[in-house]
Formats: structure tokens, C-alpha cells, sequence
């Protein structure tokens, strides 16, 4: 299916899930976005998440294979 295989560090989708995750996480902390705000977030992430995913065209590991 996937041709080439690159690190997971290489990844938009991974750095886009990490900083959603560290805004999501401030939010849960710090409550700095207006309390309607939190689902709006969930959804912009989960939207971000599948139309990165559905660009992918490469699979990814921790440790790509040499070539």
C-alpha cells in the first residue's frame, strides 16, 4: 500500500495531534478559553486530524528502515 516509509517526527498529522493535545491540555489546566468554546476545539482538532490524514500518502515509524 504505502511505498515509502518515514519517521514519525516527519509526520504533520503527529505535530498537529501533539499540539492540539498541549492546547487541549492547557484549556483542561488553565481554563483560559471561554466554556463554549472546548468543543469547538475537540471538533477543529478532529476535522484537522482526518483531512491530514485522508493527504497521507507515506506510512510512518518510530525507526524507519534503512535503505
Amino acid at each position: 500500500m504505502f511505498t515509502d516509509v518515514k519517521s514519525i517526527f516527519a509526520s504533520k498529522t503527529f505535530w498537529f495531534n501533539i499540539v492540539g493535545f498541549c492546547v487541549m491540555l492547557a484549556e483542561a489546566l488553565m481554563d483560559f478559553l471561554p466554556p463554549d468554546w472546548t468543543p469547538v476545539l475537540g471538533v477543529v482538532v478532529t476535522v484537522g486530524n482526518v483531512l491530514l490524514r485522508f493527504k497521507t500518502n507515506s506510512a510512518i515509524a518510530l525507526i524507519p528502515p534503512k535503505r
